[in-house]
Parts: C-alpha cells; structure tokens; sequence
C-alpha cells in the first residue's frame, strides 16, 4: 500500500496528482496531510485520511508508530522532513519516492530561497526515487544541487500524469463568448499580465469577456487592476470553482500566463477540453506540445498577439493532437514508468 504525505487536502496541481494515483491502487490508499481538514474529497474518494492539525508533534509520532511499503510526497519541505525523519530510523519504508511540485530557483529569491537550499541540504537523503516534472527541471536541480548526485538519489524526469474526467462534460453558456484562465490568485500565475492584454485584446472585441477562475492573496491587486483599467463588467473573478472542464469546454479560447512552473497541469485540462490553447512559455516542454499557441512570459504585447492568432486561425487539427499527448500521459503509464525506475539498479 502506498502512504501518501501532503501539506494541505486542497486540490492543487500535486494533490490531484495523488488524487488519482491513490483512486488506481487496488487497495484503499492512505494519505496523512499536516494541516488541518478543509474538505471532505478525499474520503468521498475513498481515501485513508489523517489530519496532523499543524501539530508538529503529531506529524512526527504518525511516522514513527506506522511501517509502509511505499511512501510518495510531492511537496519540498514534506519530502525534505520525510528524508531526513529515514536518515533517524523514524519513517520506516522500503521505498521513499518524492516529486518535485515546482522550480525554487527561478521562482524565489532572497531568504525564502535561502530557505529551501537549507531544506535541500538537510533533509534530502534516502530518497530512492526524486521525480521531476520536465528535463528542464531536472537539470535546473542538478545544476543547482550537485551535490545531490553524490548522495545516491535517482533523479529522473516523468511527465505529470492525466485522467480524462469520468463523467460527460457539458459546457457552460453565457449570452457572450469569452477566455478562461485558472489557478491561484499570486504572481507566478501572471494574472496581471493576462489582464492588460485583455483590455488591449477587448478594444478590437468588445463582445467578448475575461474569466479568471480561483482565490488567492493577489485578489484585491487584481480587482484595483481591472477597476482601473474599467474592465469591472468584462473581467470577472468567480472565485474557486469545482466545474473548471464546463468553463473549459465552452470557452471560445483558454490561456495560461504563468511566469513560472513546474508544469502547468491546468494546462493539460484544458487540453481536454479545447483546441484553441495559449501559453506562456513558463515551463520546460510546453513548446513541444502540438497544436499550442505559445509566447514568452512577462509580454502583454505578445501575448495578445498570440490570442489574436490563436481565435483567428482553424485549429480543428489539435483535437487529435492533443487526445495524443494526454493519452500517452495515463496513470498506467506514469506507474510503470515509476516502477521501471525502481527496479533499475
């Protein structure tokens, strides 16, 4: 059986991930989080669950009182601890497989990134299997931490997984044709930058509106943003939703402007969903995916251009495309690829 770790039960890129490696186990899948329970999605999903409350204490007696198998985390400050507690006999397990959720070195700077180095030092050790998003990734952790080729770790390179949804997916209709956009409220996913080449965009389309789906800290930055630019009726900030595929799937485009990412699995949903995609290039592998329309960061210019290019050309093509890609992107095909790597020797 599989023992999952997590910081938090919501649904962020690394939780839906164990989401749904834990849903194709035969067994019941356990998950421990160190916060505290916000929601009730992993029971429903037929998840073990234990909640450590923030209690530091908890945390580290659920380790030492239990024995797994396998454990799998995907958090750096979880992976870190879970390395470390193995190097002081208090996790006991056959297999320690961590995944790396995002880049810290082109995305923090200054004493949080000082932070995590210190995390990277200290507790990444006994780590069997260290799984990377994208080779980009990779060698950005390499190059950084080279050091960490020295402590025996398996460093390998898996492609975020993808599951279709298993239920039919009806798309959402408004009286107007609008872009969708998702993830949280911060800076890294460049809302703002999504926002100025709106209203660029919403000069030459005066039809069309801006949906941008999820919470987060820069919300109120956001909202001064769209008053000042008088965008109040055309950019809209439904807050978190649970029907992202339906907002997906009738969307006339869908785009992503992060900064920076690991990899962006919203992007994939979307995907899914759709066949008129734009995307920063804000990860390592996006400009090898066909069918996209892509642009650099940090561009409102430029990426109002590509949305222009993207509505005004046929892309009836990428329907297959993109099946492709996300079929080959399976939960089989994500645990073989894992189990492959651990019995390498």
């Amino acid at each position: 059986m599989v023992q999952f770790f997590s910081i938090s039960d919501k649904l962020g890129g690394a939780e839906q991930i164990m989401l749904n490696l834990g849903k194709s186990t035969s067994k019941a899948a356990s998950i421990c989080f160190y916060k505290e329970q916000t929601n009730a999605i992993w029971e429903s999903s037929g998840f073990k669950v234990y909640y450590c409350d923030n209690n530091f204490l908890k945390f580290l007696k659920f380790c030492l009182y239990n024995k797994f198998s396998y454990v799998f985390s995907s958090h750096l400050i979880l992976n870190a601890l879970l390395g470390l507690f193995r190097c002081l006999n208090i996790l006991n397990t056959k297999k320690l497989i961590c995944r790396e959720s995002t880049t810290v070195f082109n995305r923090y700077s200054g004493i949080k990134l000082y932070k995590y180095k210190i995390a990277y030092k200290l507790g990444y050790f006994k780590i069997d299997l260290l799984i990377t998003q994208t080779d980009e990734m990779r060698g950005l952790l390499l190059s950084s931490l080279p050091y960490l080729t020295k402590r025996k770790i398996k460093i390998v390179t898996i492609p975020n997984l993808f599951e279709y949804p298993n239920k039919r997916i009806e798309p959402i209709s408004f009286e107007f044709p609008y872009i969708v956009t998702a993830g949280r409220l911060i800076y890294e996913k460049g809302f703002d930058i999504l926002i100025n080449a709106f209203n660029i965009f919403e000069k030459k389309h005066p039809k069309f509106k801006l949906i941008i789906l999820g919470e987060g800290e820069q919300r109120s930055m956001l909202e001064t943003l769209i008053n000042e630019l008088d965008l109040k009726t055309k950019v809209l900030l439904p807050g978190f939703s649970k029907d992202v595929y339906e907002y997906f799937r009738g969307a006339h485009l869908c785009v992503v402007s992060s900064r920076t990412e690991g990899f962006p699995n919203v992007l994939l949903q979307m995907m899914s969903q759709n066949n008129n995609i734009v995307s920063t290039i804000c990860a390592g592998g996006i400009q090898d995916l066909k069918g996209l329309f892509t642009t650099q960061i940090n561009s409102v210019t430029k990426l109002e251009k590509t949305i222009e290019l993207c509505l005004d050309s046929d892309n009836s093509k990428n329907r297959e495309l993109f099946d492709n890609e996300l079929k080959s992107r399976n939960i089989q095909s994500y645990i073989s690829k894992i189990e492959c790597f651990l019995d390498e020797k």
